[in-house]
């Protein structure tokens, strides 16, 4: 099913298949979400001693978040999740 919704363009779907295609966009967020919040076990635990431990804890509310924020949608081109800006890790800034 994923093939044939980014076969066509996303004016062509039927509402059916919009329906499916914005889960499948969803889904896709919530596994990056997910892999993000992974990354950040490490830096977050308690074992861990970090300086700005509340920029960390407001970073990885900020990923959850984004569940309730973000209008996914997936590029039909490369397969990859757009329209969705991640906030910044405390390391990178």
């Amino acid at each position: 099913m994923f093939d044939i919704l980014l076969k066509k363009t996303y004016d062509e779907l039927t509402a059916a298949e919009k329906k499916q295609y914005a889960a499948m966009a969803t889904d896709f967020l919530k596994n990056a979400v997910k892999m993000r919040l992974q990354e950040t076990d490490v830096p977050w635990g308690f074992n861990h001693d970090h300086d700005d431990m509340a920029a960390w804890k407001t970073y990885r509310q900020a990923l959850r978040d984004l569940s309730k924020t973000a209008e996914p949608k997936i590029d039909h081109e490369t397969y990859t999740l757009i329209n969705v800006t991640f906030p910044t890790r405390p390391d990178e800034d």
